[in-house]
């Protein structure tokens, strides 16, 4: 039976195969114990672990929003990997943090990685902001066809009335 100070521990093995399997086995653990688990495995030195913590605070990041939004800004602004922080946008829309439109138009116009604008296009359209209005218009323009995909989706589902100037 895993418990909570087991796994803990094993989130701090050198192992990573060890590692690997914490988050997978916390699932029987309750939403409290598991969000302690992700604010961990959040910092660990392999990306697949810290995309599998952020997007589980999807479903776990209301057991203790402030600490959520904290690492959710610092893994869109810091991490090393473009995925992760893709992720972090997306957990941003689950949540519903509009509050973070800033720093999602900020980063889409400042990286030229088209997975982190296409979760940025995906989850300003999630998060139905009228601010995105025009970021979403540009994107529109977009070299690539998924990040033009989800713009048209983003549009689509906001009922900004502008969307008809683009008839």
């Amino acid at each position: 039976m895993n418990n909570l100070e087991t796994l803990a521990n094993d989130l701090r093995s050198e192992d990573l195969s060890v590692r690997m399997k914490v988050l997978p086995a916390s699932r029987s653990l309750s939403h409290k114990e598991r969000f302690s688990l992700v604010t961990l495995a959040v910092h660990d030195p392999n990306s697949r672990i810290r995309y599998d913590a952020v997007s589980q605070l999807a479903t776990l990041g209301r057991e203790d929003l402030e600490t959520t939004k904290a690492i959710l800004k610092d893994t869109l602004h810091n991490d090393p990997e473009m995925d992760v922080r893709a992720a972090a946008a997306d957990t941003i829309a689950a949540l519903g943090l509009v509050e973070f439109f800033d720093d999602l138009k900020q980063i889409y116009e400042t990286t030229s990685d088209w997975l982190m604008q296409f979760s940025i296009v995906a989850a300003l359209g999630a998060l139905g902001e009228s601010r995105a209005y025009d970021l979403l218009v540009h994107a529109l323009d977009h070299g690539n066809d998924l990040v033009k995909l989800a713009a048209i989706g983003s549009l689509g589902a906001s009922s900004n009335p502008r969307n008809t100037e683009l008839y």
